[in-house]
C-alpha cells in the first residue's frame, strides 16, 4: 500500500531550475537524492514514486531536482541537508546525465552513493581499460617513413612508434570498476537510447563486486522515467511493455532498496533485477544469452582482457568447420577447433610492430593416419569495431597496409574513439577471419580437390549460422518479438575485392544495407577472399571471410531490428 504523500511545496531557487520534493513520510531517517534532468527533461513523477518507496523502508527522502549541473544544485543540497539533519546523500542522473552523476559524486562531501538510471559506470572506471585508453594518448606514430624501410616502390608507409607501447594486456586483472562509492545501476530492456547490451556489460564486469549492484526492468524502455520524453529520445526509444507507471514504480521500489542498503552486501546480494510485483530478483537469467555472445562467442575487448593480439573468438573457430563442410569422408571429423586473435595487416614490413605473418592452419591430429580421422584446426581473426577511412591515397597499395590505419584499430586506440554511451552497438562489426579453403582441407583428407569445391557464397553460410545461433540463444520472448515485428537480418551472397587479394580484403568491411526486395530486411553482405592451391604462395589453400559477430545479431534482435 502507498504512504499518503503531502501536498508537494517545492522550494524554487531564483534563476534555477531547481526544486526540492518534500518526502511521503518525515517519520523516517532523513536522506538526500540529488537527481538532474537534462534539458528540459524532468522526474517529478518518478520522485514521488522514489519518496513513495522509501517512506515503506523507513527513510524520509528528501528529492532536490533540476535540469542544472550538479555543482549549481549544490547550495540547494546544502541547505536540504542541514534543514533536515540528512544522514545520507545520494546522486542520481538518467542516461548521459549518469556519467556526470557519477563523476561530481565521486568528490561531492557528503555523498554515500550514486543510482545510474538507463546509465552505468563507464569503462574509463576499470582500471585495466582506463590504462589501455592512456596509452593511446601518450604515444601517437609519427607521420614519417620510418627508419630501414625500402621506398623503391614509390610510396613510403608511414606510423612509426616503438614497439609494444600500445599493448593492452589485461590477463589476470580484474574486470570490475574502482569506484569509491556504493552504486546502482538500473536498465530497461527495452531501451532504445541506452542499449541493453551495454547494461549487460556492466552486469557481467560488475557481477562479482556487491558494492556495485545492476537492476533490470523487464519491459521498461528509457522515456517510462521521464515526466515528458523528448523528442530525441522518443525518435531512438523501443516501445515499452510496461508503461511510465509500472516502469516507475519498479524502478523505485530498486532505488528505494539501495538506498536503504547502500555499503551493505546483504541488500546489495538482492537487488538484481525487479519482478512485476516488484520483488527484487536475479537478472543473470537475462544476461547469459549477452555473456555467451559476447564474452565466448565473439571474444569481446569489453567482456574480458582480450586485445588485438590476444584472445579468441568461439565463432571463428566454429567457422572453419563450417567452411570445410561437408567432410568427404565419413570416419573423418574436427576435433580441436581453436582462434587466435592478430592484426589481419600482418606483413614484416608493416609497422608499427613488424608483425609476424599468422595464417590458419588445420592438419590431421597425431596417430589420425587410419581409421576414424580426426582434424586440428587453428585460424587467425581481428574485431573490427571502427571504420576508418581510406580515401586520399595515390596508389591502390597504399590503402592496404598504412601503418597510421593498423594503429587505430588497436584497443587502445579504439577505446580512445568511441563514445562509451550505449546508443550504437557494443557489439564488433565483424568478425574478419582467415579461414584454409574447403579445397585445402579436402587436399589433405586425400579426397579430390578441384578449385570448385569454394564456389559459391560460403561466407554468407556460416553468417546464416551466426543469426541463428543469436535467435537461439534468444529468450522466448525476445525472439518472439524481433520475428514478429522487426526487421530482419537477411544474408546477401558474398563480394569478392578487385583485386582480389588480402590487402583488399582487409579494408573492405562487411555491409549492413536496406534490402533490395520489396520486404523491408536489412541485408548482411560478407567480403570473401578464395586463394586456390595453386594461387600466390601467401594466401594459397585460404578463403577469407568477414563474418557477422553472433553478438553483433543478438543486439538486433534486442534492439537495433525493433526500431
Amino acid at each position: 500500500m502507498r504512504t499518503a504523500r503531502p501536498a508537494l511545496a517545492a522550494l524554487l531557487l531564483s534563476a534555477s531550475s531547481a526544486k526540492t520534493l518534500p518526502p511521503a513520510s518525515q517519520n523516517g531517517t532523513a536522506t538526500v537524492l540529488v537527481l538532474v534532468g537534462h534539458q528540459d527533461a524532468t522526474y517529478d513523477q518518478l520522485a514521488v514514486a522514489t519518496a513513495e518507496a522509501a517512506a515503506v523502508s523507513g527513510l524520509s527522502l528528501w528529492t532536490v531536482t533540476g535540469n542544472d549541473t550538479f555543482s549549481a544544485l549544490a547550495s540547494e543540497v546544502k541547505a536540504v541537508v542541514q534543514k533536515t539533519s540528512a544522514a545520507s546523500v545520494f546522486y542520481a542522473g538518467h542516461g548521459t546525465d549518469g556519467d556526470s552523476a557519477q563523476d561530481y559524486a565521486s568528490s561531492a562531501v557528503p555523498c554515500s552513493g550514486v543510482v545510474l538510471l538507463s546509465s552505468f559506470l563507464t569503462r574509463s572506471k576499470r582500471p585495466a581499460l582506463a590504462a589501455c585508453a592512456a596509452k593511446w594518448a601518450a604515444a601517437q606514430p609519427v607521420h614519417t617513413p620510418c627508419p630501414g624501410f625500402n621506398c623503391t616502390l614509390g610510396y613510403c608507409v608511414g606510423g612509426c612508434l616503438k614497439d609494444g607501447v600500445h599493448k593492452c594486456d589485461a590477463s589476470g586483472a580484474s574486470e570490475a570498476p574502482a569506484y569509491p562509492l556504493p552504486t546502482l545501476t538500473v536498465g530497461g530492456s527495452m531501451d532504445g537510447v541506452v542499449r541493453v547490451s551495454r547494461i549487460a556489460e556492466a552486469w557481467h564486469s560488475q557481477k562479482t563486486t556487491p558494492v556495485h549492484q545492476v537492476v533490470l526492468v523487464e519491459g521498461m524502455n528509457h522515456g517510462d522515467l521521464m515526466d515528458k520524453p523528448s523528442p530525441d529520445v522518443a525518435k531512438l526509444d523501443l516501445p515499452s511493455q510496461l508503461g511510465p507507471v509500472a516502469a516507475r514504480e519498479r524502478t523505485a521500489s530498486a532505488v528505494a532498496s539501495f538506498l536503504v542498503g547502500a555499503g551493505k552486501a546483504q541488500a546489495a546480494a538482492a537487488a538484481e533485477g525487479v519482478d512485476e510485483g516488484g520483488t527484487l530478483k536475479d537478472p543473470s537469467a537475462f544476461f547469459a544469452p549477452f555473456e555467451s555472445m559476447f564474452r565466448v562467442q565473439e571474444g569481446s575487448w569489453w567482456w574480458g582482457g582480450t586485445n588485438e593480439e590476444s584472445g579468441a573468438s568461439a565463432w571463428a573457430a566454429a567457422a572453419q568447420e563450417l567452411m570445410a563442410a561437408p567432410l568427404p569422408c565419413s570416419d573423418c571429423a574436427f576435433g580441436r577447433l581453436s582462434n587466435e586473435f592478430h592484426m589481419l595487416s600482418d606483413d614484416a614490413k608493416i609497422p608499427p610492430y613488424y608483425r609476424a605473418k599468422h595464417r590458419a592452419a588445420v592438419e590431421l591430429a597425431p596417430g589420425g593416419t587410419g581409421g576414424n580421422r580426426t582434424l586440428a584446426s587453428t585460424n587467425v581473426a581481428q574485431l573490427r569495431y571502427v571504420e576508418l577511412s581510406k580515401g586520399g591515397f595515390a596508389k591502390p597499395l597504399e590503402i592496404s597496409e598504412d601503418g597510421w590505419l593498423v594503429t587505430k584499430e588497436e584497443k587502445a586506440a579504439v577505446l580512445a574513439t568511441i563514445p562509451d554511451d550505449g546508443r550504437d552497438f557494443t557489439s564488433a562489426i565483424e568478425i574478419a577471419t582467415k579461414l584454409a579453403s574447403r579445397q585445402f582441407v579436402h587436399n589433405l583428407l586425400g579426397a579430390p580437390a578441384p578449385d570448385s569445391l569454394d564456389d559459391g557464397s560460403r561466407c554468407m553460410a556460416i553468417n546464416r549460422a551466426a543469426l541463428a545461433l543469436a535467435l537461439a540463444s534468444s529468450s522466448a520472448d525476445a525472439r518472439a518479438r524481433y520475428l514478429a515485428k522487426g526487421t530482419p537480418l537477411a544474408m546477401a551472397p558474398d563480394k569478392t575485392p578487385t583485386p582480389n587479394g588480402g590487402p583488399w580484403f582487409i579494408w573492405s568491411y562487411l555491409q549492413y544495407a536496406p534490402g533490395a526486395n520489396s520486404v523491408k530486411t536489412t541485408e548482411v553482405q560478407s567480403w570473401a577472399s578464395f586463394t586456390a592451391l595453386d594461387g600466390i604462395a601467401y594466401g594459397a589453400g585460404t578463403h577469407y571471410c568477414k563474418l557477422l559477430s553472433p553478438a553483433r545479431a543478438l543486439e538486433w534482435i534486442y534492439t537495433d531490428g525493433l526500431r
